[in-house]
């Protein structure tokens, strides 16, 4: 090391001592900051609540014994439930016995206790307490609407 090294080291070592100097000083003879009575009785009191403990303190080892330690380190995610599909709605018990075509299209249609219905395309009826709505009259199909789906009932050819 050079002599200008060394003096520079020198020079930093006086400057700390000196810092360390002055901070002992004040720390020995400069007087503690004065306290506020409120503050120091609830300090006292709190320091009496710590150091006398009203509950005894009790530790549950066969708990800590029945942990797995070899599980995840972190719960998985809840499996989520799917609610099951809906049930298939079955088509209307409807027979188309025949349509009729042209400036306002007619169907006529028997239900499954043998009662007969002439229904216009959009007329709407109750079958088993169920609203059953007519979308669409062709030649040879009708179109129903029945509890949210839509059905194509086809005309039985005569044989």
């Amino acid at each position: 090391m050079s002599i200008r090294a060394l003096r520079r080291l020198l020079a930093l070592i006086a400057v700390a001592e000196f810092a360390l100097a002055i901070v002992l000083a004040a720390a020995i003879f400069l007087p503690p900051a004065p306290i506020e009575p409120e503050r120091a009785q609830v300090s006292a009191q709190s320091m009496s609540k710590a150091a006398t403990p009203t509950e005894e303190v009790t530790f549950d080892y066969e708990r800590l014994a029945s942990l797995r330690l070899q599980r995840p380190l972190f719960d998985p995610p809840p499996k989520v439930v799917e609610p099951p599909p809906p049930p298939p709605v079955d088509p209307p018990q409807l027979t188309v016995l025949a349509t009729f075509t042209g400036a306002s299209p007619q169907a006529m249609l028997q239900d499954g206790t043998g009662a007969t219905y002439i229904k216009n395309q959009g007329d709407e009826f109750e079958l088993d307490g169920e609203p059953v709505t007519i979308a669409a009259i062709s030649s040879n199909k009708v179109q129903v609407e029945f509890k949210g789906k839509s059905f194509d009932l086809k005309m039985e050819q005569a044989r």
